[in-house]
């Protein structure tokens, strides 16, 4: 379909980072009680840009987090370059896989096709991919890094490049692997099922 498209979810894995870019970064923590087949509920966070490195930071040393979605995240760039202050939300993930290490949680990351200088390669949602774990979900959307807000403003679509998927299309996506990400962790859904069904979903509704 024209608002995303789908990748190995097998191998891919993610977490969030850093933009650099100040007024696109959210995080929501959502706590969920027990129920259904899930477990005894937990943290599940939410957040893109910065929020999404953030996130990430939280979830591999925070034992309650037991799931995560990344929209979009970035790590450590020429904006906020790797320092005091500002650690690499992909190292952490690389040194909580070791031995010993607490894990990196199931991510559903959802990346931006056209980041540019706003989500840059060597920094953007394929590094985090690259340390997930074996069941995280891994899709990109031919979005640019701000058309995942819902107002983006007018600095910030100038700054970064805007993809071909419209922004109704990009939200929805994003939502609809939010919801069924925390569904396979906190209710039990079956994780290729879900996955399956909620693209399938998508395919239809945007064409």
């Amino acid at each position: 379909g024209e608002g995303y498209s789908q990748g190995d979810p097998s191998s891919y894995s993610g977490v969030a980072s850093s933009s650099g870019t100040s007024g696109g970064e959210y995080r929501y923590d959502l706590s969920i009680n027990g129920g259904g087949d899930g477990g005894d509920g937990g943290v599940y966070l939410v957040g893109h840009s910065r929020g999404g490195k953030i996130s990430m930071l939280q979830a591999t040393s925070d034992p309650r987090v037991r799931a995560a979605c990344l929209i979009d995240p970035v790590d450590n760039t020429v904006y906020a370059p790797l320092g005091e202050g500002y650690p690499s939300a992909v190292a952490a993930m690389r040194e909580s896989a070791h031995p010993g290490g607490q894990g990196v949680p199931p991510l559903v990351v959802i990346g931006g096709r056209y980041g540019g200088d706003c989500a840059p390669t060597g920094s953007n949602y394929l590094e985090f991919l690259k340390q997930s774990s074996r069941d995280s979900w891994g899709v990109e959307v031919r979005a640019g890094h701000f058309q995942f807000l819902d107002n983006a403003s007018f600095v910030q679509r100038a700054v970064c490049q805007e993809g071909t998927a419209d922004d109704a299309q990009v939200r929805a996506v994003s939502k609809a692997l939010m919801v069924a990400h925390a569904e396979t962790v906190f209710r039990g859904v079956p994780r290729q099922l879900a996955l399956r069904k909620t693209l399938a979903a998508l395919e239809r509704s945007c064409g």
